[in-house]
């Protein structure tokens, strides 16, 4: 698990458990650490609101968009831990030999972690190439990064999605 290349996800993993994002709470600090991680690569993002003001989806474009591209999405919300038997404190990043405990690492902050800490360090390594090339344009189109507030509640999550 002290893998080098994981360290930045590793980090960044710590950090999205640390936010408490209990389907009855805000997912805004998240939101807004996320936001502050894609800005560190140069990426915009857009954020749309729900109508309590307290959640949020964020949306980051990269690349063209003339031509077919990825969509990476997940979620930021996790259920309650009260009443289970945890025996580390969920919302802190406990290591354990090749293990990583804590709300939501296996659904889904490891794989936000995953995509902030390794994917878009590749997609600046692909920038870095598409810029040294001839031309200048990868294959692909535009990658999407969605990031939205439930998982749980997707018909109210459909209702804010961008046009």
């Amino acid at each position: 698990m002290d893998h080098p290349s994981l360290a930045p996800a590793l980090d960044i993993l710590e950090r999205l458990i640390a936010f408490d994002t209990r389907s009855s709470e805000s997912n805004l600090p998240l939101i807004d650490y996320v936001r502050d991680v894609l800005g560190g690569y140069g990426i915009e993002s857009t954020l749309i609101h729900d109508a309590t003001g307290r959640k949020a989806n964020l949306y980051a474009t990269i690349g063209p968009s003339d031509r077919p591209g990825l969509c990476l999405s997940g979620h930021t919300d996790v259920v309650p831990a009260a009443g289970q038997p945890w025996t580390v404190p969920p919302f802190a990043m406990t290591r354990g030999g090749d293990r990583v405990l804590g709300r939501g690492v296996a659904d889904m902050k490891g794989y936000l972690a995953v995509v902030l800490g390794l994917g878009m360090t590749g997609l600046s390594l692909a920038r870095q190439q598409r810029a040294e090339d001839e031309d200048g344009v990868l294959d692909r189109g535009p990658d999407l990064l969605t990031v939205r507030a439930a998982e749980e509640v997707a018909d109210v999550v459909r209702r804010w999605l961008p046009e």
